[in-house]
């Protein structure tokens, strides 16, 4: 017994000293690359988790592999999710897309069941390509130094962060796939290549294209290097390179009739979803024909969104200073995608906060490498005028300047357009470092009201909350409707058959009144959790279970003064508040506007007095300004059309709700601060203001905040609805 114990412990042993070993081998740049890998796979790893829990991760599309996983897990339901069962039937996400990695990703995540497990993998999966980058880059350009430069730029490559920190999808895998196949494409291992090209293939039935692409790219690069050498042809590699363009037409073939044998409606391909409108082509397979049959509409489709496109270009090759473009065979590999996305009228695709970088973030290192490589022709009259930087810049000895403006290019672009950066907001679906406070806490302590067996409607960014059940649904706001099943009749027939809704109007206000116009319409659910803002239907009319009041306070700064001063005030709470103008009676300040759910409130005024007099002080209405829901439905009824919604403020609306009038009786000690507190109701979705109106300035009047607080939560209320149609963007 003891001698088998023995052997069992060995195993282990001497795996950790053959890595010491191995470590203590490395150079200084390969461990410093293994451990900025490790450094980002450990923040991201945190950082996503993060930002589930900070309400802002989606049902797309992190919600819907989650539940696909789980169906297929604890259902036997073959990756079945709920969120497209209008446009996709059959309901497994292989009815859409073709992704075999994620039958691999099922022993992981039957080991550890939750959403982390996906967000964890993406991550590890995509710090992981840095190290065949770095042994790619010291293959090429012959310089360790160098090649842990270009891994760095990749992990701080804002395309990288944006892939990573846009939920959960399979084309995060390519960036590894890619650069693990270019590296044994370099050193002429057919068998690892031909492992890798298998794995980029297996995320999504699209990359048939890249790896066409790669082959086809590989297979002339060869030719050429055969007819200039005069060496003679290496037949593995042509084989091998003709196989893997074999199997990638196979494959596309293969995808392609599972997608139709699940849902002969796939809007990638059948046109519904309008992804290439501008230029006529109703499906990705129709891009190609579509652009060479019409360059008027080609045209057109490259000049919609110019600006933005550009600037999509530029943050892709920015940051690797434009190298890629010295390489004709990397841009090769780019093709399929970069005229894919620069010929569609679909933001996403030529998004960077967005999971399609990755389809060409391998190839543009891959480029930027070849680019350093290259030699460098230059006229030799510029030759003279610049020999010495140049030689300096650019002999094999060193590289350095080119080096450092690598770096610093790539921290610039970092640092503007990160998920962190200044610019983020506009990029990025959510941008910022995830934050947990009362309100999330709030959501929290009620989607775990909901027992595991009921089913559950909800918003985009709560779904991933609820997603490990096959009985979640999602607001079908975007969801592709086909002909004949508008949004009216799938979002009846979710209603009828859920037996909770959890709405949060604080992080999704249009998609909460969507739900609160239903409810009022429908009638039959009662609110029985109730967290800042947030709602937790139930069918039927149980009791509250849980209540965390929305609750703001407002400094006198937020509001705008419209006849007084901010002065310094000890006695006030954050040493300062607002002064009413002496000798005057008019409007003292305006605001501050807050959108509130239904409910009833209460408002709390800190008000100061020093000289009180007969008669009114200062009025202190609540005015309401109702806001309409406005519906537009995008599309085509003879192919499909997608429906949104928008809170708009109803013009000329406006209603004070109350009027609360200030006199001396109403305070205690002249001079001295006190709270004065009023009671409204909010049944009718607007913005709320809170301002103070005919003050009388004589009187000393002193403002210094004040405080909301939810005392009940409405399950429903007056949303007024109007409907806008338009069709796809067209030439």
């Amino acid at each position: 017994m003891l001698v088998r114990v023995t052997r069992s412990l060995s195993v282990p042993l001497n795996a950790i000293r053959a890595a010491r070993a191995l470590w203590s081998e490395a150079s200084r740049w390969t461990k410093l690359v293994l451990i900025a890998t490790s450094a980002y796979g450990i923040v991201f790893s945190v950082l996503t988790i993060l930002r589930v829990y900070a309400l802002s991760s989606f049902a797309y599309d992190l919600g819907i592999y989650h539940q696909s996983l789980y169906t297929t897990v604890f259902n036997h339901r073959f990756f079945y999710y709920t969120v497209d069962l209008p446009s996709n039937p059959s309901g497994s996400i292989f009815g859409v897309h073709f992704s075999p990695i994620l039958i691999l990703l099922l022993i992981p995540y039957a080991l550890v069941p939750s959403l982390f497990t996906l967000t964890v993998l993406q991550t590890w999966a995509i710090a992981l390509a840095a190290v065949p980058l770095y042994l790619l880059g010291r293959r090429i350009v012959s310089s360790e130094r160098i090649a842990f430069v270009f891994s760095i730029a990749y992990l701080l490559h804002p395309a990288t962060q944006g892939v990573n920190w846009y939920d959960f999808h399979p084309e995060a895998f390519l960036p590894l796939a890619f650069a693990s196949g270019l590296y044994f494409l370099e050193r002429r291992e057919w068998k690892a290549f031909l492992l890798c090209m298998g794995f980029a293939l297996s995320t999504i039935e699209l990359t048939a294209f890249l790896v066409a692409m790669v082959a086809t790219g590989s297979l002339v690069a060869s030719s050429w290097s055969v007819k200039q050498t005069r060496r003679t042809v290496d037949w593995v590699e042509v084989r091998a390179l003709f196989l893997v363009l074999g199997v990638s037409a196979a494959w596309l073939l293969l995808g392609r009739a599972v997608e139709l044998g699940l849902n002969p409606q796939n809007p990638y391909y059948a046109g519904p979803a309008g992804y290439w409108s501008v230029l006529g082509a109703p499906g990705v397979l129709d891009v190609p024909l579509q652009f060479v049959a019409s360059p008027g509409r080609a045209f057109a489709a490259l000049s919609f969104d110019a600006p933005v496109k550009l600037w999509y270009i530029v943050v892709l090759f920015g940051p690797v200073l434009f190298l890629p473009f010295r390489s004709p065979r990397a841009l090769w590999f780019c093709i399929p995608w970069m005229a894919a996305s620069l010929l569609s009228n679909n933001p996403p695709f030529y998004s960077i906060g967005d999971q399609y970088p990755a389809f060409v973030l391998p190839f543009i290192f891959y480029g930027a490498m070849m680019g350093i490589a290259r030699p460098w022709r230059i006229p030799a009259r510029i030759r003279s005028l610049v020999r010495v930087t140049f030689t300096r810049a650019m002999s094999p000895p060193g590289r350095s300047p080119l080096a450092l403006s690598l770096v610093a290019t790539t921290i610039a672009f970092l640092v503007v357009v990160s998920p962190f950066g200044p610019l983020g907001v506009g990029v990025y679906h959510v941008a910022g470092f995830p934050s947990i406070g009362y309100h999330e806490r709030a959501v929290d302590s009620l989607y775990t009201l909901i027992p595991r067996s009921a089913s559950v409607l909800t918003q985009n960014n709560l779904f991933p909350l609820v997603s490990d059940r096959e009985n979640s649904f999602l607001i079908p706001i975007g969801t592709l409707n086909p002909p004949g099943i508008p949004f009216n009749s799938t979002m009846g027939a979710i209603m009828s058959t859920v037996d909770y809704i959890l709405s949060d109007y604080q992080t999704s206000a249009s998609e909460a009144a969507v739900i609160y116009n239903w409810t009022s319409r429908l009638g039959g659910f009662t609110v029985i959790g109730a967290g800042d803002g947030a709602v937790l239907l139930q069918r039927g009319s149980p009791a509250l279970m849980s209540f965390t009041p929305f609750v703001r306070s407002y400094e006198d700064s937020v509001v705008l003064l419209r006849n007084g001063s901010r002065v310094a005030d000890p006695t006030a709470q954050g040493g300062t508040a607002s002064l009413h103008l002496r000798n005057a009676t008019s409007d003292f300040w305006y605001g501050p506007y807050i959108q509130l759910s239904p409910g009833a409130y209460q408002v709390s005024y800190r008000l100061r007095v020093d000289n009180p007099a007969a008669g009114p002080i200062l009025q202190l209405p609540v005015i309401e300004y109702p806001l309409g829901l406005v519906g537009t439905i995008v599309g085509s009824p003879s192919t499909g059309t997608r429906t949104g919604f928008e809170l708009r403020l109803l013009a000329g609306r406006s209603l004070k709700i109350t009027n609360f009038q200030l006199n001396q009786t109403d305070m205690s000690v002249p001079g001295q601060y006190f709270w004065l507190t009023q009671s409204f109701v909010v049944n009718i979705l607007g913005s709320y203001e809170f301002p103070g109106l005919a003050g009388v300035g004589s009187t000393g009047l002193w403002f210094d905040g004040l405080r909301i607080e939810q005392s009940v939560a409405f399950g429903s209320a007056q949303v007024p609805i109007s409907w806008v149609v338009l069709d796809y963007p067209s030439r």
